[in-house]
């Protein structure tokens, strides 16, 4: 007499075992949203803390001056770029690389030159700081 305990037992686990490899794909396109998301939140504190750096060292930030503290600085900062570099600007994430070069000529900017969006620096837009 053959049994057919096991084809009922595969047939119940087929459903769950599909779903199961489902979820793991959904939590895997989900992580990498979310590197995305942590990698350009990250560039922009990063670009922030380099832009209050310059502003610090061409005294703009103190009482009476452009930025209050280095804090208000940063908030302002990340707030007006926030919108310019994110997640959905880099669904891939950020470049370490190319977002050190864009560290650095916010740093070395002279003090003279007013900085109003960060895509004024060519090295800085994120065409150029996103991943491929």
């Amino acid at each position: 007499m053959i049994s057919t305990k096991p084809f009922a037992v595969a047939l119940l686990l087929t459903p769950t075992a599909l779903a199961c490899n489902h979820t793991q794909h959904g939590r895997m396109k989900g992580s990498a949203e979310a590197r995305a998301e942590s990698e350009t939140h990250s560039a922009v504190k990063s670009i922030a803390a380099a832009r209050c750096d310059r502003e610090v060292r061409c005294g703009h930030v103190g009482q009476g001056e452009k930025y209050d503290s280095y804090s208000t600085c940063q908030e302002n900062v990340r707030g007006d770029w926030g919108s310019e570099l994110n997640a959905y600007e880099c669904p891939r994430g950020v470049s370490e690389s190319k977002l050190g070069k864009c560290l650095d000529s916010v740093r070395d900017e002279e003090c003279g030159k007013a900085i109003q969006a960060l895509s004024t620096y060519v090295t800085c837009r994120s065409s150029d700081i996103c991943l491929d």
